[in-house]
């Protein structure tokens, strides 16, 4: 298995336990993650990494940033961030889960 693939494989399965009774949608072709309605989570697979999207990821929260590990990278002119990893060393699982629990807020 490459890289690649066992970030997503792990990244799904993360994603699965966080977000029970969300809906899985293909978004621009990548998979999503929606609660209710709105595109919560997606991953992006590239050749050398998997970008995690966290739609609204630029988002506060009760005066709070989004990311409070600061490790989430503003994308695009919307309100979506973002983070690489290029390898399963690369994957902070508390951070993902705490980000995906943001997020799940967020929506």
């Amino acid at each position: 298995m490459s890289t690649v693939t066992d970030l997503q494989a792990a990244l799904t399965a993360i994603l699965n336990e966080e977000l029970p009774g969300a809906t899985t949608k293909l978004y621009h072709g990548i998979p999503v993650w929606c609660v209710g309605d709105q595109p919560t989570v997606g991953i992006k697979p590239a050749k050398a990494h998997v970008s995690v999207l966290f739609f609204q990821g630029q988002r506060q929260l009760d005066g709070q940033p989004a990311d409070p590990t600061g490790k989430l990278v503003a994308s695009g002119s919307f309100e979506m961030a973002s983070v690489k990893l290029a390898s399963p060393d690369d994957l902070d699982e508390n951070a993902l889960r705490t980000w995906v629990r943001r997020a799940k807020e967020l929506a």
